[in-house]
């Protein structure tokens, strides 16, 4: 109702399986634009947010996927800007420099800030829904380098909430998803089940 009140052109859409990936292939399949924007639901976009993404689309046909870090907005010490900048930024900096220069594999991506071109999605069949949670994102980026180029660029950041990270322990989940999202990288699987995950929304 609220994104209907404030949003008419909006299209609501309901998915009963469990997990983004199931959610963000719904979304897809009644999107008409070229491009395919993945957004969670505790993001908030910066109004600049689309020009800097068709800035790396722009004269760059061959580009499959950009993806950037997230910034949280309850992050007010300098303390917390720091942890989050190194969970974040650095981390996807590394992943980049790791996967793509040394391995040739694809990158770190952030699922909730995410831009496909949707031709390459659809070449690929989305999201791999036997991914309930952790790793479909980093999953999508490896076989969508063989649509085209895949980016992580730090200026495409958008803000997120720390909720999942203070509820469940920011170290916990820092290594969680570098973890697992090293092992799909790397092995094309989760290996590490997190039992205690639940929905926080």
């Amino acid at each position: 109702s609220v994104a209907k009140q404030k949003f008419p052109r909006t299209t609501v859409i309901k998915e009963t399986k469990r997990g983004p990936a199931a959610a963000r292939n719904a979304g897809a399949k009644v999107a008409r634009g070229e491009f395919l924007a993945f957004v969670d639901a505790d993001c908030r976009v910066p109004e600049d947010w689309w020009q800097r993404v068709e800035k790396n689309f722009s004269g760059s046909p061959q580009l499959a996927m950009v993806n950037g870090p997230y910034r949280y907005f309850e992050a007010q010490s300098v303390r917390a800007r720091l942890i989050y900048y190194v969970t974040n930024e650095l981390t996807g900096r590394f992943a980049e420099f790791f996967y793509r220069r040394l391995l040739g594999r694809g990158v770190m991506a952030f699922g909730g800030d995410m831009v496909v071109r949707k031709t390459a999605f659809q070449r690929i069949r989305g999201f791999d829904e036997q991914f309930d949670f952790y790793g479909e994102d980093v999953d999508i980026a490896n076989r969508l380098m063989r649509e085209g180029e895949v980016r992580f660029n730090p200026e495409i950041w958008l803000y997120s909430s720390v909720r999942r990270l203070k509820q469940a322990g920011h170290l916990r989940m820092w290594f969680v998803y570098s973890f697992n999202g090293l092992a799909v990288g790397l092995f094309g699987k989760v290996l590490f089940k997190d039992k205690k995950y639940r929905p926080f929304r």
